[in-house]
């Protein structure tokens, strides 16, 4: 998966978004459903992606320049950070959600075969990232499971991430083993927040293929930039490409801003999986630290990384 996308001339947004803005006098039925106009859902819930991206961007550089987690008084600073982490995942499912109900404002009835044979092939195509997220948003709702910040961390390294915390086998509270690998490794959001923006664009895309296939209609113009969205993904390219050690044998995701020469407008360009960089593991000799509320029950945890069962 590779996107090139100019920030000028309205190429940087979803495609779905694009196709959605030259429907023309295509009919729509989404009043029938009660639903709003699909550009209108497709742009608010992506939207919401964009609004709780910026916060936790906003919460990861507080982080990074007051290294609050220096300060053992401050036994609840990640708490927000880790607000802005639930805030964001819940976003992207309610996005992911969403396309169900763009699909349908193109069908007066929804549960007909042609409705339902295009919203099985959509669901077929996003399945494996939607699993992902609804897998980590289940857990909290239905599980009581909860988040748990997990960095790495020594003079001049700050890594930091996060792992859901569930129940291990022998009662121990830990990384969640339907999760999280062996239940000993978390996520990064060095890898996090790159990984989920290639696949929002790549769902989308597929999202839009399905509309051109369902309208006939392909996009003729385009419209303005998301400016909001230009500087999530700034921020994000500007993020150190240092993972935690099993990441470096999963894809790596990249998203990299190239300025513009002269009068040409800046590039983004989101790639998955991605040969240009080789991502780097933090260093031997750093320290690991998590934090961990007590339930008034469980005695017994489980620390990422840790024993002889820990990845490389």
């Amino acid at each position: 998966m590779r996107y090139e996308l100019k920030v000028s001339g309205g190429q940087l947004k979803p495609r779905a978004s694009l196709a959605l803005e030259n429907l023309g006098n295509i009919d729509l039925h989404h009043t029938t459903h009660g639903l709003r106009h699909p550009l209108g859902i497709f742009n608010l819930t992506f939207g919401e992606i964009v609004a709780k991206s910026t916060v936790l961007l906003d919460k990861l550089d507080d982080a990074c320049q007051k290294l609050p987690y220096l300060d053992p008084k401050a036994t609840s600073w990640d708490q927000e950070l880790l607000d802005a982490t639930d805030h964001l995942l819940d976003a992207i499912m309610q996005h992911l959600d969403g396309f169900r109900s763009v699909i349908c404002c193109f069908y007066e009835d929804c549960g007909s075969k042609p409705a339902q044979k295009v919203l099985r092939a959509l669901g077929q195509d996003i399945r494996d990232y939607r699993d992902h997220v609804a897998k980590i948003v289940n857990a909290i709702k239905h599980k009581q499971c909860r988040l748990s910040t997990f960095f790495f961390h020594d003079i001049g390294i700050f890594v930091p991430g996060y792992f859901v915390e569930g129940v291990l086998r022998d009662g121990a509270v830990g990384p969640d083993p339907d999760i999280h690998r062996g239940a000993n490794v978390a996520i990064s959001y060095n890898r996090d927040l790159p990984f989920h923006f290639c696949n929002l664009f790549y769902t989308g895309a597929f999202l839009a293929q399905h509309i051109y296939s369902i309208t006939g209609v392909s996009p003729t113009k385009q419209s303005k930039s998301d400016d909001a969205l230009e500087e999530v993904l700034k921020r994000i390219a500007a993020r150190p490409m240092m993972f935690f050690p099993d990441e470096l044998k999963k894809p790596t995701p990249l998203v990299r801003y190239i300025p513009g020469k002269r009068n040409d407008a800046a590039t983004i360009l989101l790639e998955m999986p991605s040969k240009r960089f080789k991502p780097r593991t933090v260093p031997p000799g750093c320290r690991a630290q998590t934090s961990w509320k007590g339930d008034g029950v469980s005695r017994t945890f489980k620390v990422p990384y840790f024993g002889n069962d820990a990845p490389n």
